[in-house]
């Protein structure tokens, strides 16, 4: 995957070491540093980032890009 200056790489072992039992991804996952500056403006933390990896629903951008979502019930946005 090619990345440019403004994106951050999430490498396995990173996400293991949050998430123990998360199976291994099956492509590259990278968050833009946009990305993470809205997560903190949305108070999305790594963990919820995780979850919503690991068991989100996803629509695909094109053949190499996709998002992920997943609901919250505890939030009251549509951010996530």
């Amino acid at each position: 995957m090619n990345c440019d200056a403004d994106t951050l790489d999430l490498t396995f072992g990173a996400l293991r070491a949050i998430k123990p039992d998360l199976p291994q991804p099956q492509r590259p996952i990278a968050i833009s540093s946009h990305a993470k500056i809205r997560m903190t403006e949305r108070e999305i933390s790594e963990a919820m980032l995780l979850e919503v990896i690991d068991s989100g629903d996803t629509r695909y951008k094109d053949t190499t890009h996709l998002w992920a979502f997943k609901e919250f019930p505890e939030r009251h946005d549509d951010l996530l």
